[in-house]
């Protein structure tokens, strides 16, 4: 995830003979630059041409509000695609922790499932989630709180407490494990070889 920015710029850059710029959109607010990732309104611009421009566009704003005007763009809630995994690439599988995390999204703002999810997210799959990355674990922690700011009730606000749980238990055996694979790696580095 952390080049993303540097493959969407050079696709853009494709289209430099059309038009004069192209827009990366932010993941993440200004708010929460300290989060190391893929694109930044701080270097995007960087990745620019003297022909074309790289503009990092929407850290003004959260996640969840973006989320709150497409529902106010009819086209994109029937053609919005966020999947990354499905096999079919025109369509939202789903299933994946994204397109989970946009369908809870919509959920947050008390917004029915759009269109362009042909299935919503039960609490079994919001609970079944993995994930290790620290911006998602504020992501799905943006998504509670935009839940309570808006009333929203429901077992998902749950589901989603219990995954966020169990991904950070995951995410410190994972760092318990490396440390152990570690020490034992330095272990064997030192120690004499064995005699038959």
């Amino acid at each position: 995830m952390d080049e993303h920015g540097c493959g969407i710029a050079s696709c853009l850059s494709l289209l430099q003979g059309r038009y004069s710029s192209g827009l990366i959109a932010s993941t993440f607010s200004y708010g929460r630059l300290t989060i190391p990732w893929g694109v930044s309104p701080l270097t995007d611009h960087l990745l620019s041409s003297q022909a074309f421009d790289i503009v990092h566009d929407g850290a003004s704003v959260l996640r969840s509000d973006k989320v709150r005007w497409l529902a106010e763009w009819p086209e994109a809630l029937q053609l919005l695609r966020v999947c990354l995994v499905g096999a079919e690439k025109d369509r939202n599988c789903c299933r994946c922790e994204k397109c989970i995390r946009t369908i809870l999204s919509f959920r947050a703002w008390g917004i029915p499932k759009p269109e362009c999810f042909e299935f919503d997210a039960s609490n079994r799959q919001i609970i079944g989630l993995k994930y290790f990355h620290e911006p998602l674990f504020y992501g799905y922690a943006a998504i509670i709180k935009a839940a309570r700011q808006n009333g929203q009730t429901g077992s998902w606000i749950r589901a989603v407490q219990i995954s966020m749980g169990i991904n950070r238990l995951r995410q410190v055996v994972k760092s318990l494990l490396a440390r152990v694979n570690q020490g034992a790696a330095k272990h064997n580095k030192h120690s004499p070889p064995l005699r038959e």
